[in-house]
């Protein structure tokens, strides 16, 4: 998982994604996709928590194409009673994947934040990015 994340972000976030995973508010799944040669690795991780309306909050989740995101989403979603009353999720609008996955779930739009930098724009795939970390704590 932390090698992944890396992969995500451009850079080893690992106690970052170690305070995520064991985080008590939620919980975390990962799926691992077995390649060609028969090797296995993670190709998508997630968390699900407590939103502050009692509800769900997804983030974050982070996969290596749609597919992947629609299997870790249900992994999350299914049979969490917090989804009953909510969920939210931060998604970039920069990936168009997230924003249509989102759509199909039947999220609404409710709030657009602006990305500002004072230098260059942080490196990171963002079409691997399905859901962000935490608005209050992201690089972008």
């Amino acid at each position: 998982v932390i090698a992944y994340d890396a992969l995500v972000h451009c850079y080893n976030r690992e106690k970052a994604v170690t305070y995520t995973v064991y985080d008590t508010d939620g919980f975390a799944r990962a799926v691992v996709r077995r390649r060609p040669d028969g090797s296995e690795v993670v190709c998508g991780f997630g968390k699900i928590g407590t939103n502050i309306l009692g509800g769900a909050m997804m983030g974050p989740m982070y996969c290596e194409d749609r597919q992947v995101a629609d299997v870790l989403l249900r992994a999350l979603v299914d049979g969490n009673p917090l989804t009953r009353v909510s969920l939210t999720m931060m998604v970039v609008d920069c990936n168009p994947d997230a924003v249509a996955m989102a759509q199909d779930i039947g999220l609404e739009s409710h709030m657009r934040v602006p990305r500002c930098y004072r230098k260059a724009i942080v490196p990171a795939r963002f079409e691997q990015i399905f859901a962000q970390h935490d608005l209050n704590f992201s690089a972008f």
